[in-house]
C-alpha cells in the first residue's frame, strides 16, 4: 500500500507540471491568435474608413465643382 502511494506521489509530480505547462502555452497561442486578429481587423476597419472618407470627399468636391458651374 505504501509502494502505491509512493508511486502515485511520483507520477503526479511529473505529469502535473507537464500538464500545466501545455494549459499555459495554449494559453500563450490563444492570446497571440487574438491579439493578431484584433489588429488585423482595426487595419482592415481603418482602411474602409479611410475609402470612405475618400469617397465622401469626391463627392463633395464634385458637387462643389457642380454648383460653381451654376453660378
Amino acid at each position: 500500500m505504501k509502494n502505491k502511494k509512493g508511486s502515485a506521489l511520483v507520477e503526479a509530480s511529473l505529469v502535473i507540471p507537464v500538464i500545466l505547462l501545455t494549459i499555459m502555452a495554449l494559453i500563450g497561442v490563444i492570446t497571440d491568435l487574438y491579439e493578431k486578429t484584433t489588429v488585423s481587423y482595426q487595419e482592415h476597419r481603418q482602411e474602409m474608413v479611410q475609402e470612405e472618407e475618400e469617397e465622401m470627399m469626391g463627392e463633395a468636391k464634385r458637387m462643389a465643382d457642380l454648383l460653381k458651374g451654376l453660378i
